[in-house]
């Protein structure tokens, strides 16, 4: 039997009164203050892209079931069509993370053209919480030209902030996901941060043959930053 209109008023009260309730806990604990909660139906994603034009979002959080292996039907999930729908930062928390304020965080690059840009998002985003930044890459190559390479784009970075970087290059043989696992856990790293061309994540780093790799992954918060659309 088709829900009434009734019905679903009276789920988008009953909604509305849980998100009420979960924000009074918030203004309490956090000491924030402005807080809204809206209840919407519709489809998920043009739901949410309407909520981010009329109220001028920057960033969009969501929750994700973490180290499971859902995420090998994940390209179905309301996760990635937000990934791949929208182009505001989107913070993804794991279901079983523990909240712990923003200390250290590190942003894992191949080196692109497009790390200063995504970098100065990530800084105005973390900027209250005054972390540390660690610039890392990851490659499985002894080159010393390369190296050098990297010692070149790693001052260019640096020159663009006042904030000290340190920057961190580590050797994978071929679980580059797996090495950034390690590397978040040796150092206790509390959030992740990755720039993602366009639809260039889920090409890439769902395909099943990753699907380890990506386990491993959210194990902890991940910080997209969107490539914007041509």
């Amino acid at each position: 039997e088709d829900p009434t209109i009734s019905d679903i008023e009276a789920y988008k009260n009953e909604a509305l009164d849980k998100l009420e309730r979960m924000a009074a806990t918030i203004r309490d604990d956090k000491k924030a203050t402005d807080i809204k909660c809206t209840v919407v139906t519709g489809s998920f994603l043009s739901s949410i892209q309407g909520i981010i034009t009329e109220h001028n979002i920057g960033m969009v959080t969501i929750g994700s079931k973490g180290a499971t292996n859902v995420l090998e039907k994940m390209a179905g999930t309301n996760t990635v069509k937000l990934v791949e729908g929208i182009e505001v930062p989107i913070l993804m928390v794991p279901k079983n993370s523990d909240y712990s304020k923003i200390s250290d965080f590190v942003y894992a690059s191949d080196y692109s053209k497009h790390d200063i840009g995504s970098l100065e998002k990530i800084m105005d985003i973390l900027k209250p919480f005054d972390p540390k930044v660690t610039f890392l890459h990851l490659t499985n190559s002894e080159n010393m030209g390369m190296r050098e390479k990297y010692g070149e784009f790693n001052k260019r970075i640096q020159s663009s902030f006042d904030t000290k970087i340190d920057f961190k290059l580590k050797n994978y043989t071929s679980n580059i996901a797996l090495a950034i696992d390690e590397y978040m856990l040796e150092n206790k790293i509390n959030l992740l941060g990755i720039y993602m061309e366009q639809r260039n994540l889920i090409e890439r780093l769902f395909h099943k043959s990753v699907t380890l790799q990506l386990t491993y992954m959210l194990d902890f918060p991940l910080l997209i930053i969107k490539k914007p659309k041509q």
